[in-house]
This record gives structure tokens, C-alpha cells and sequence, in this order.
């Protein structure tokens, strides 16, 4: 009973821990076990880091767009520098800021004014902002396609990923729940009727399935192997009746 609580308090009611089904994700170190009241890290808490990443770098890169171009005048700068006052230095920059477009056109003194544009490199900017989009969908156990409607960088679908996808949830279904649900299992039968029978076992529904074209493959190369194996006498064709008999995409 290391760092294992015997008592829950429910409501304030303590209920002894058999009476009770402990279901937890992202279970912690016995040590750390009191200071999340023995349950596990909290999802917020684990992907609070990479959401804060991205949104500083999905903000950043807004800021950037926004300084891209920055317009210099170069003039007589002196009087202004000394206290003397700035309007018409201010007209003459909002005279510029309301003809600059495409179409406008900027006059200056040939003698004492320049104007120069300065632009700021976007390059890699978009690298950086989708790593960190991908680094929090990551963080959630959820594919970039899922999560994003993005197909993840390396990868012309998200097929892949989708089911490394479905293969995390089944194995979080089997950590957290596999045991509690074997153990609801042989209570209801012991209940109903007095004995458990270790035969009777349960399965997840699985989260993909084969499109048709793919089953019919598979149909295709399982009755080359039956083929094979009736000329060879290993089996018979009854055996493989019951094969197809016993396989529910077998469409017999």
C-alpha cells in the first residue's frame, strides 16, 4: 500500500478503495503521486509549455508582418535634434504616408532628402510557426490532420500519422481502462451467476477500418494460400469452407 490511498473521500463521505475503480492518464512517480491528490498530470499542464510556444510565435510573426517594410526619410534632421519643433517634419512624413501606395509617388529634394525602404527577411518564418503548431498537436496525442486540417511536413497524406494515431488510443485504451473493465467483467458474473469463466473476454472496437479495395486484397491472397494449401493436402476444402465461413469480411 506504498503511496497507495486505502480511503477516498468522496464529497467529503470516505469510501474505502474497494469499493471503487481507479481510472488515471498520465500516471506519475509514487513521490509525485500526493501533489495531484493521486490522480495524474493534468492534460492542461503537460501541453501548457507548446500551446505558450505557439502563441508567442504565432503573435511574433504577426508583429513581423506588421514592421516588414519600413519606409526612411532621409532630411535635415538638426533643428529638430536641438528642441526646435517637428511640424513640418510631421507634415512632411504624413504627407508621404498618404500617397505611398503602388500608385502614389514621392516627392523629396534632390539636395537634402533620400528615401529608402527597408524590408525585413520572412525566410523561415512559416518553419517556425507550423513546427511549434505541430510540437502542440504532438503534445496532445493528436495528429497534425486531425488537429490542424494540415498534412504533417515529409508526408503527401496524413495516413501515416493517423495511424500511429489510432495505435496510441489503443494502447491508452488497454493502460488506463483494460484491467478495470476485466474487473467490472468478473464481478457482473459472479454476480449473475455465482462463478467467473476466465473464456469470457472482451475487445475494443477498432477505430479504423479497411476500405474495400484493401479487403478484397487481403480476400485474394488468403484464398491463394487456401489454394495452395488444399493441392498441397495440408488442409481440405471443407477447413477452408470454415475459414470463410469464420471470417466476417470474407463475404460468405
Amino acid at each position: 500500500d506504498y503511496f497507495k490511498p486505502s480511503l477516498w473521500y468522496v464529497q467529503g463521505i470516505p469510501v474505502h478503495a474497494s469499493r471503487l475503480i481507479y481510472f488515471a492518464e498520465n500516471k506519475l512517480t509514487s513521490l509525485l503521486k500526493p501533489a495531484y491528490n493521486f490522480f495524474g498530470l493534468p492534460l492542461a499542464q503537460k501541453v501548457l509549455d507548446a500551446v505558450a510556444h505557439y502563441t508567442e510565435n504565432r503573435e511574433a510573426a504577426g508583429r513581423l508582418l506588421q514592421k516588414y517594410a519600413v519606409t526612411i526619410l532621409k532630411t535635415n534632421m538638426e533643428e529638430v535634434l536641438q528642441g526646435g519643433f517637428d511640424e513640418a517634419l510631421r507634415s512632411r512624413i504624413e504627407y508621404f504616408v498618404q500617397n505611398r501606395s503602388n500608385d502614389g509617388c514621392a516627392a523629396i529634394d534632390k539636395e537634402m532628402e533620400d528615401l529608402v525602404i527597408q524590408t525585413t527577411s520572412l525566410a523561415g518564418v512559416t518553419d517556425i510557426v507550423r513546427q511549434s503548431m505541430e510540437f502542440v498537436a504532438a503534445m496532445f496525442n493528436e495528429p497534425v490532420t486531425k488537429m490542424w486540417g494540415l498534412s504533417p511536413n515529409g508526408f503527401s497524406t496524413g495516413d501515416m500519422e493517423l495511424q500511429n494515431h489510432y495505435d496510441n488510443i489503443k494502447a491508452t485504451q488497454e493502460k488506463m481502462f483494460g484491467e478495470a473493465i476485466r474487473r467490472v467483467l468478473r464481478v457482473l458474473q459472479q454476480n449473475r451467476y455465482g462463478e467467473i469463466d476466465d473464456s469470457i473476454i472482451f475487445t475494443f472496437n477498432p477505430l479504423s477500418e479497411d476500405d474495400e479495395r484493401k479487403i478484397a486484397e487481403t480476400n485474394k491472397i488468403q484464398a491463394d494460400t487456401d489454394a495452395v494449401l488444399i493441392s498441397t493436402g495440408v488442409i481440405s476444402e471443407d477447413e477452408a469452407r470454415e475459414r470463410l465461413i469464420s471470417d466476417p469480411n470474407s463475404g460468405y
